[in-house]
């Protein structure tokens, strides 16, 4: 374990009856990368300006390095914050934009002078210093934003959904060169977004939110593979959620009534016979089967079924299939030479394994 270098304690914010962040506890590691994700109004910014000292909280404590900064003003907080909205100054060159905050802390002008040639070559814009703001695309832009806050030397990087603004393919090349940085960097980043793509590409560790409260903290895998709410399996990816009710736990696995059918999951804490309860089956984990002779013998979860439509995504093709109890799954598998193997109307079998789905509390 790392040293915790951001430690919220029991924070709470208050606007009027609106409770905006909930009683929340988090600690964040040097050098992570930490990503508040959820919808819009779930409290992600307002915990991001708390920590910053942009927003007072109604109760509780912010404490960065170990020191109680709950209500130290932000100029003297060791973070900077970078913001959806470059704000590069216009009359200024890109060099001019990144010295900045050095210039009005009175930095040695040769200290200042090697902090922006260092940060052009972190950001991958060398030769660029001369340039004005209008000179730049909007990925070089926000990597000017980015050098400008980090010229400062800031012990945390505080990112407000910083590439909101960016096209589609834009954005997925910043959010692997944001990663990057990071790396190179080493400095603690914790980043704002409600798209749950750039949280799973870019995070160590994702803090999932919803209405002011934490849901599930984890690393990107762990909250797709184990969501602990139906709230996780739904904003994380897709998944097929099955309503039922528990008809038996084994030390080795929990039987799910589901309109009729039985489904087989491993067992988890605090589930007992007769509590209604949700399967969750991500898309990708279930197989289609022309014959029932080509499943696996040792699979449990196995049912007839019927395609009722098809998607074709490129790579990948989406089957809706509805089982013999009127459920609809959704299926996703990857197309062969760009073929979709099934049909609607098609009769085929669908299974997965016991382990590959999750039991929730309804």
């Amino acid at each position: 374990m790392g040293e915790v270098i951001v430690h919220l304690e029991n924070l709470k914010k208050h606007f009027g009856d609106v409770v905006a962040v909930d009683d929340m506890n988090l600690e964040v590691e040097e050098g992570e990368f930490v990503t508040l994700l959820g919808p819009s109004g779930c409290g992600k910014t307002t915990t991001l300006r708390m920590i910053a000292g942009l927003e007072m909280p109604t109760s509780g404590s912010v404490y960065l390095e170990g020191q109680d900064v709950t209500y130290t003003a932000p100029e003297r907080r060791p973070v900077n914050m970078v913001f959806q909205a470059y704000a590069l100054f216009p009359h200024m060159t890109i060099a001019e934009n990144i010295a900045f905050g050095p210039m009005i802390k009175k930095w040695p002008k040769d200290e200042i002078e090697q902090g922006v040639e260092e940060m052009l070559r972190i950001v991958r814009l060398e030769g660029y210093g001369t340039r004005k703001p209008d000179q730049l695309s909007g990925g070089q832009a926000q990597r000017v934003a980015l050098a400008r806050a980090m010229i400062n030397r800031p012990k945390v990087l505080l990112l407000d959904e910083p590439l909101g603004a960016l096209d589609l393919k834009l954005r997925k090349a910043m959010q692997l060169e944001l990663r990057g940085i990071h790396e190179r960097l080493g400095v603690t980043f914790v980043y704002v977004t409600h798209d749950q793509e750039e949280a799973m590409v870019m995070s160590d560790r994702i803090v999932l939110m919803n209405e002011g409260e934490i849901v599930q903290i984890g690393s990107p895998t762990e909250i797709y593979n184990s969501p602990k709410t139906e709230f996780a399996s739904r904003f994380i990816g897709e998944a097929n959620l099955l309503h039922g009710e528990i008809r038996g736990v084994t030390e080795n696995h929990v039987e799910v009534e589901v309109d009729g059918l039985v489904l087989f999951a491993p067992v988890r804490p605090s589930l007992s016979p007769g509590q209604k309860s949700i399967v969750s089956i991500r898309p990708e984990r279930v197989t289609l089967f022309a014959s029932k002779d080509e499943i696996p013998a040792t699979w449990q979860n196995v049912f007839q079924g019927t395609v009722e439509s098809t998607i074709f995504v490129g790579p990948i093709a989406r089957y809706h299939i509805r089982l013999s109890n009127g459920q609809l799954l959704l299926v996703e598998r990857a197309t062969t030479d760009g073929v979709l193997s099934y049909h609607p109307s098609d009769q085929m079998f669908v299974g997965w394994e016991s382990t590959s789905n999750v039991v929730l509390a309804a």
